[in-house]
């Protein structure tokens, strides 16, 4: 077994809007996201042998404070 270790989170910018994102400057179109878990269910379950990942959605981002 495996020892403790401290929390990782990953961060994403993720495409909300691509005509926002394609057309604007910065982060127009864009949402943050926050991977909280990566898992996969068990087999007995049927749903697939698909990667998952848990996503903590953080507030839309607005003009960079200065």
């Amino acid at each position: 077994r495996k020892g403790a270790s401290p929390a990782h989170f990953d961060m994403a910018l993720v495409i909300e809007n691509q005509e926002e994102f394609e057309g604007g400057l910065g982060l127009a179109g864009l949402l943050v996201a926050q991977a909280r878990a990566v898992f996969q269910f068990p087999q007995q379950f049927g749903v697939g042998n698909h990667v998952l990942v848990y996503v903590e959605w953080l507030t839309h981002l607005h003009e960079p404070d200065p």
